[in-house]
């Protein structure tokens, strides 16, 4: 895995919310929170967000 790198701006500003992982559960969270006025950081691991709305191999099946 290599080491995670984050956007210079995300380092400078303070956040109310941080929300992990950019699944639908938690893009939901973030667009509501926002929504209410919150700042709202959301944080993946994988290269896209989505979590399993898309596709992807296990185990080569």
């Amino acid at each position: 895995m290599k080491p995670q790198t984050f956007h210079r701006e995300s380092r400078r500003h303070r956040y109310d919310v941080v929300v992990i992982g950019a699944g639908i559960g938690g893009l939901t969270a973030a667009a509501l929170l926002a929504r209410c006025g919150r700042s709202v950081l959301v944080i993946e691991r994988h290269d896209r967000p989505g979590g399993y709305l898309h596709g992807f191999r296990r185990h080569g099946v």
